[in-house]
């Protein structure tokens, strides 16, 4: 896999290559069957595409997301604090609450203010 872009004005380039052993740990990993494989077994499965790993996890963070919007729906309106704290109960981790809350940010039916140090995201029945 090779992925090519900028920082800054300087070009990157950067390739990974997986062994069959490490695709199976990472089909493992991204299914969330726990522990990965010894080295030296044989995959349980073939590595999944990088589609379909893709897909995997659009599916996952939309049935998240739709979650996190239920929540916000049922408060009407909820400070970034708070929210970041029932999404964290959630989702599981720190890094995937904060996401949500991104997500959420930029979604048509979130509305955002910021009121002293706390944003406050507000939920609207129709999108502008």
């Amino acid at each position: 896999m090779k992925i090519q872009g900028r920082i800054g004005d300087t070009p990157v380039e950067l390739e990974v290559t997986f062994e069959p052993h490490e695709w199976a740990q990472l089909a493992a990993c991204l299914a969330g069957q726990g522990a990965a494989p010894a080295a030296g077994n044989a995959p349980l499965s073939a590595p999944l595409s990088m589609a379909e790993q893709a897909q995997q996890a659009v599916a996952n963070g939309d049935k998240l997301l739709t979650l996190a919007l239920q929540v916000l729906a049922a408060h009407g309106e909820c400070d970034g604090p708070t929210l970041r704290s029932e999404l964290l109960a959630l989702a599981g981790s720190d890094v995937e609450a904060k996401r949500l809350l991104v997500r959420l940010r930029h979604h048509p039916q979130v509305v955002l203010r910021e009121e002293g140090s706390a944003p406050i995201y507000r939920w609207q029945e129709k999108p502008c």
